[in-house]
């Protein structure tokens, strides 16, 4: 039942008293039967807070959610799908989800939506562990050993873990013991994990040498048992993203300096970026560049005019070509020069 508030925003089942009144059926008095359905989503609430809170998740994935993940391509659409089947119903006990691929395509983000929202869904602690610190962190020299025991428990006995970046480390002996003994104490405390990491992580486990190869092929058969694994291979996520914000500023400059100069500079400015753009067939122009052009093409426009500009375009786009893209610095030369002997002709 949800709750109800009068105007003054007393709760009207319980009148403010915190507890649900039913009435005796022998005496027909008034009878407390637990908390108000609204102490017990405040309670709710508040723990959910508190857990979030402590879950050391880094500010930047702080709000991490599935609106927040941009589908870039069908691989971005599989690993959105996944993470947020996995996220809003219950993480079997024990079980181990591991998503790899390499750097920058979103893992550590949908791992941080994944928790937060078992988080508020079903009441969770969670914790986010960044695996190369934790291994600098329980190196003999950096905290006493109740310190470092006590990392261990909270890291073993959390509700939720992510364990961000395996496989960024150096592998040792040492760094492998501690991997096993987490993973170990967590699959027997029935306790769910998130790994990210950049690797292959089976194959990567299975390949180390010596001793720490001996652990890691321990750990590998633990994850073929419990683990379920989501690799996606896409192009770099932050600099799509980046790359998408900077398109936006882009056409932004395109449509403004448009409206203001008109369509035919308009036309001139999108022949000058495809020019830039076919010069490098085989590599990427990157998006800022174009933008930086545009506003110097348009600065043209005060300094020599709209028709010497023009003229400068036209000229030096039908100059370039593979490996030899148009130039401003160039462009801004004939311009001048066109200027100078439209001058020198009008004085005549």
């Amino acid at each position: 039942m949800a709750d109800k508030k009068n105007t003054s925003g007393v709760c009207e089942l319980c009148g403010g008293l915190g507890v649900r009144l039913v009435t005796d059926p022998e005496t027909g008095n008034s009878m407390a039967a637990g908390p108000c359905s609204h102490i017990i989503r405040e309670r709710l609430e508040w723990r959910s807070a508190a857990a979030l809170a402590s879950a050391e998740i880094p500010p930047l994935y702080a709000e991490a959610g599935w609106e927040g993940y941009h589908v870039l391509d069908g691989d971005t659409a599989m690993a959105k799908r996944f993470a947020k089947s996995i996220g809003e119903n219950p993480i079997p006990p024990g079980r181990i989800i591991i998503l790899e691929g390499r750097t920058g395509i979103g893992k550590t983000y949908l791992a941080c939506a994944i928790a937060l929202e078992q988080a508020k869904r079903f009441n969770l602690s969670v914790r986010y562990i960044s695996w190369p610190e934790m291994m600098r962190r329980l190196m003999p020299e950096a905290l006493t050993k109740n310190q470092q025991e006590k990392m261990r428990d909270d890291a073993r006995e959390i509700d939720l873990l992510i364990l961000d970046e395996i496989g960024v480390e150096k592998p040792s002996a040492f760094s492998m013991r501690n991997l096993y003994d987490l993973i170990d104490g967590r699959y027997k405390y029935l306790k769910p994990t998130i790994i990210t990491t950049n690797e292959n992580l089976l194959k990567w486990l299975d390949e180390q040498p010596g001793e720490a190869g001996d652990i890691g092929r321990r750990i590998s058969s633990r994850l073929k048992e419990v683990g379920e694994r989501l690799s996606w291979i896409s192009e770099d996520y932050r600099l799509e993203l980046g790359d998408k914000h900077r398109r936006g500023k882009l056409d932004e400059e395109l449509e403004s300096a448009e409206k203001e100069l008109g369509a035919e500079f308009g036309s001139a400015l999108r022949a000058w970026i495809l020019a830039m753009q076919e010069a490098r067939p085989e590599g990427r122009v990157v998006v800022g560049s174009l933008t930086n052009a545009v506003q110097s093409l348009v600065g043209m426009v005060e300094e020599v005019g709209l028709e010497g500009t023009l003229q400068a375009m036209t000229q030096e786009i039908g100059e370039s070509g593979p490996g030899s893209p148009p130039r401003v610095g160039r462009a801004k030369e004939l311009a001048r020069l066109w200027s100078d002997n439209l001058a020198a002709g009008d004085a005549t």
